[in-house]
């Protein structure tokens, strides 16, 4: 299991329990929060962004039991863009009556993109696994240019500056930090200045970002004749109607 270096913090809010209070211990709410900016729970939220270097998971319960209670905190990487299955802390404290929970993790740089899991223990025995989610929101999208990449009949690929006639796929990467989750993606192809035409546009393909650890879009292009006309094409790359990249080359 790969770690994933972090600084954890935990707190319990004191409460005056009734004398009969229930051993029983149950889950009323649980809400995730940003960093307020001085350390400290702020802002309610569904999801972080990767500059969240703090983030809170905050429990509320109906009941604990009174004495002495161990609080244990686990946080995972579940599925990120640093590995699956990342560890990344854990840590423990101590009450006597509590009916609330915090637990906050910190990263000194951004975030990897991805699926999180923070797992709360009580006395030993799990009481929540709590999921959550790192994706840029798309205004902070930052793609790297598209590469041009050529099926070298092994199963590999391999980037060039241009494609040959012969070749019957193109394929095209663009890479990123983090895609936003649930955000559409089209390519769209267009001959610019061909032996068989000027802006003629070829075809387009949309995709949408379902894997929260993605990081990478592909997209490809088929001739089904096996031979694609000499001259210059465009391809472009559209988050929504917002161009994102584009890239000319040639086919000799």
């Amino acid at each position: 299991m790969k770690t994933l270096a972090a600084a954890v913090a935990l707190t319990a809010l004191f409460a005056t329990a009734p004398r009969d209070a229930r051993a029983e211990i149950s889950i009323k709410k649980i809400t995730l929060h940003k960093d307020n900016g001085t350390g400290e729970r702020g802002e309610e939220v569904k999801t972080f962004r990767p500059s969240d270097h703090r983030i809170f998971v905050h429990v509320e319960l109906t009941g604990l039991q009174v004495g002495k209670t161990q609080v244990h905190w686990v946080f995972i990487g579940a599925h990120t863009s640093a590995g699956d299955k990342v560890s990344i802390t854990e840590a423990s404290m101590t009450a006597l009556i509590a009916n609330e929970i915090d637990g906050s993790v910190k990263l000194d740089h951004d975030w990897p993109v991805g699926s999180y899991r923070a797992v709360l223990f009580v006395n030993g025995q799990m009481l929540k696994a709590i999921d959550y989610i790192i994706t840029p929101l798309p205004a902070d999208l930052a793609m790297s240019p598209i590469v041009l990449l050529r099926d070298d009949g092994k199963g590999k690929q391999l980037e060039v500056k241009r494609f040959e006639k012969g070749d019957l796929v193109m394929n095209f990467a663009a890479r990123s930090k983090g895609l936003p989750l649930g955000a559409t993606f089209r390519w769209s192809y267009t001959a610019l200045d061909t032996t068989a035409g000027k802006n003629i546009a070829i075809a387009s393909a949309n995709m949408k970002v379902d894997d929260p650890a993605e990081t990478t879009l592909t997209g490809n292009l088929s001739h089904d004749s096996g031979v694609w006309p000499h001259g210059t094409y465009r391809v472009e790359l559209f988050m929504g109607d917002k161009r994102i990249q584009s890239a000319d080359f040639l086919v000799e």
